[in-house]
């Protein structure tokens, strides 16, 4: 296990491992073994909408774009990023 926080350690849950569990010691209920190829993928926000704002990835993946606060999403998504 990487201990170290990255952009998607607070979306474990979201792809079905919950990485904050394991950091206070509780059992790891992910897979043991990784299969070939990429895995589970989720759409990071806003790095997604601003890479494309038309991703396919935004629709398919999960995401951890703020859903429940509106203002919040609009807010992020107005930031000047190039």
């Amino acid at each position: 296990m990487n201990r170290r926080m990255l952009p998607a350690t607070h979306s474990g849950s979201l792809v079905g491992v919950d990485l904050a569990a394991m950091l206070r010691g509780g059992r790891w209920g992910g897979p043991r073994d990784l299969a070939d190829g990429p895995g589970l993928r989720l759409a990071l926000s806003p790095q997604e909408w601003y890479r494309d704002h038309a991703s396919a990835w935004l629709d398919a993946l999960p995401t951890d774009a703020p859903w429940h606060d509106p203002a919040v999403l609009l807010a992020m998504l107005r930031l000047p990023f190039r």
